[in-house]
């Protein structure tokens, strides 16, 4: 479930990239042009709304994992090895992803793998399946 997203926010700028750079979702080369000025001159990124929604629409956060950043928050995004892409809060959107991932599963099951990639392919989501619990 996608939330809608707001990039309106009093936070600074430097603030904001602080959030993103501790939360790990995006990748420091990434960072490391969003904290360039000169960068953020050629892309017109001169406030806090401009560079959440850069970064939303290059599809390096999601709205879920924008709208915490823009609260200051940048913990709670990994479970395990797994980035979350949204929130895990209730029994319904659990068994969802546990649908899409026993799904998931099958057609990797039902591919013309390789054996060791479609073996690792199989553990990483069965991993995933028991983290749901």
């Amino acid at each position: 479930m996608e939330h809608a997203v707001d990039f309106n926010s009093h936070l600074a700028l430097d603030r904001f990239l602080e959030c993103v750079g501790k939360s790990g979702l995006v990748a420091e080369s990434v960072m490391e042009k969003m904290r360039s000025p000169s960068y953020r001159a050629e892309e017109e990124i001169r406030t806090t709304s401009d560079c959440a929604h850069h970064l939303w629409v290059n599809g390096s956060v999601t709205g879920w994992q924008l709208h915490s950043l823009l609260q200051s928050r940048y913990k709670g995004f990994f479970l395990g090895d797994y980035k979350l892409l949204d929130r895990l809060d209730d029994r319904s959107s659990v068994a969802a992803r546990r649908f899409q991932l026993e799904a998931a599963i099958a057609e990797v099951r039902a591919d013309n793998l390789a054996d060791e990639l479609r073996d690792a392919m199989l553990r990483e989501l069965e991993a995933c399946v028991r983290a749901l619990g």
